[in-house]
């Protein structure tokens, strides 16, 4: 039996030396602000396992209130939503994400990303799509104050 599940997260961009996306530290004159290190690609492929699984959000698992995560590494919580899964009995078919922001540009840094995700997850890289877009310098994205990530991912019993 296949699930599908999906997420979308956001942080807002604020002055820094650089920006996490999918475990791949990008620099730029930004940092993410979030409680954790405000990975949105991790955060929203958490997220879309977890509703695969038909199981709550992010901050039901990992409350922002909770000083444990202040800071951490959103690997964790990749790694957490996978022990999940397995104890399901299931085990991830594919990654679809798509990052929208202005600035930087991710050309270069997409297969890392994908690179990074592929480890993390055990999945192949050939299983993983990173594709990055901008919104046209519309809202808050497009005025470079926020980054979205928006990841679909598909499960199977083992």
């Amino acid at each position: 039996m296949h699930k599908v599940g999906n997420s979308i997260d956001i942080h807002r961009l604020v002055k820094g030396n650089g920006i996490v996306l999918g475990g791949v530290h990008i620099p730029c004159e930004y940092k993410l602000e979030a409680h954790s290190d405000g990975d949105v690609v991790l955060h929203a492929l958490t997220e879309a396992i977890f509703g695969a699984l038909g199981s709550s959000d992010l901050g039901e698992h990992f409350p922002d209130n909770d000083p444990i995560y202040q800071g951490m590494d959103s690997s964790y919580f990749v790694n957490e939503a996978l022990k999940l899964l397995k104890h399901s009995g299931y085990h991830l078919v594919n990654i679809d994400c798509s990052i929208s922001l202005e600035n930087p540009k991710l050309g270069k840094y997409k297969e890392l990303i994908k690179e990074n995700i592929a480890k993390l997850t055990s999945l192949n890289k050939k299983d993983i799509a990173i594709k990055a877009g901008t919104f046209e310098k519309v809202g808050p994205i497009g005025h470079n104050e926020a980054v979205l990530a928006w990841v679909v991912v598909l499960i199977e019993n083992s």
